[in-house]
């Protein structure tokens, strides 16, 4: 199996470090949510984001209600969490930062998800500053900001955050374990030059639990450095599969990005991303972007089982991502038992598959006469 050299003891204080690091960036999630991030120990972070939070209690106070948990019969009535039925009943009458975010729904009647990806486009609070960002984003920058500061909304929003907090606290051992396994599996080696090549993750990894949405929900957003998946209360285990499944697969690219880019090049499984729907094309936006995605999804399977969906990822459905990832799962399960460095099997796991062979020629057809697959016999 593959284990870590001694020399690598100093390399894997990173992940420590890096949680260290982010408690030290992140005062706003102390100061407006009342709610401290909790990391994984390799520093993917369990917490609510406020700027989230600040979107979706202002969303509920202009009326969304819709939930996906229902219930008691007869009356099948949305079953909202408490933090969302807390924060609800907190509102009080509009004020005119509500209103004026009611302006702004009025003139873009768009989904949800484009409304969460607006937010985490946006500094963070209590400033909410806008750099360079879309007009949705600028669009809800100010109302947001007005209604957090001036309106009572920090208190709102410190309410939500005491409500989450048992949630964090039940998912942050559910999720380091896997996460912990991948580290393993992509980054750790007995190759020497392992250690000249991995100078940490690219990027980082949060999941964001978004009690005030509908339960199930889902959604993943690339913002800067940050990846966060966004999760709506859970319903149950497949729920929890699901958010695992999203942060394990977004974790794992930050850890293959490097050396898949290098990688990445016609006449190798990446020749599968134009086979892609144009929409996931879109979303991967050069071969780049696909081969980490790839590799991310399989790295993820090969952690959270082979029938582990890529939630939240372009690739998810995509029949031609599915071939590529079956022609992977046995070259990343040959890579997981060898003690080379992603860096040196880079190349031989995204190497095209080998061609089909072609099926023999069908046997003649019996003509009665004893005649068939082995030419003339007896009648």
């Amino acid at each position: 199996m593959r284990r870590a050299p001694p020399s690598l003891v100093a390399t894997a204080t990173f992940p420590l470090l890096a949680c260290a690091l982010a408690l030290v960036a992140a005062p706003a999630h102390a100061q407006w949510s009342s709610v401290q991030s909790l990391y994984t120990e390799d520093g993917v972070e369990v917490g609510i984001d406020t700027r989230v939070a600040t979107l979706f209690v202002m969303l509920n106070g202009l009326g969304y209600d819709g939930d996906t948990l229902v219930g008691p019969l007869p009356l099948e009535r949305p079953q909202h969490t408490k933090a969302r039925e807390r924060a609800r009943a907190s509102l009080g009458r509009p004020g005119a930062a509500l209103k004026a975010l009611g302006a702004v729904v009025d003139k873009n009647a768009r989904p949800r998800a484009d409304y969460l990806a607006a937010a985490l486009e946006l500094g963070p609070a209590p400033n909410f500053e806008v750099k360079g960002g879309s007009a949705l984003a600028t669009a809800i920058a100010g109302p947001m900001r007005d209604w957090l500061n001036e309106e009572g909304g920090a208190q709102v929003v410190k309410l939500v955050g005491e409500e989450v907090k048992p949630e964090q606290k039940r998912l942050l051992p559910l999720l380091d374990k896997p996460v912990k396994a991948t580290t393993a599996l992509v980054r750790l080696g007995d190759a020497q030059d392992q250690l000249l090549d991995d100078s940490g993750a690219q990027g980082r990894v949060s999941l964001v639990l978004n009690q005030l949405d509908a339960h199930g929900t889902l959604g993943r957003v690339h913002r800067g450095e940050l990846t966060a998946v966004v999760a709506g209360p859970s319903r149950g285990a497949a729920d929890d599969d699901a958010a695992l499944n999203a942060v394990v697969a977004a974790y794992a690219r930050t850890l293959v990005a490097r050396d898949a880019a290098k990688a990445a090049k016609a006449g190798t499984l990446v020749d599968a991303r134009q086979k892609l729907s144009d929409k996931a094309r879109a979303a991967l936006a050069d071969d780049k972007a696909f081969a980490t995605e790839l590799l991310a999804c399989a790295f993820m399977r090969q952690v959270r089982g082979a029938a582990a969906a890529c939630t939240g990822s372009p690739l998810a459905g995509e029949a031609a991502a599915d071939e590529a990832l079956a022609v992977l799962a046995p070259r990343i399960d040959a890579f997981a038992k060898d003690s080379v460095a992603l860096s040196a099997a880079i190349d031989k796991l995204l190497e095209a598959a080998p061609p089909t062979a072609e099926a023999p020629p069908p046997p003649p057809p019996d003509d009665g006469k004893g005649k068939g697959k082995k030419g003339k016999g007896k009648g």
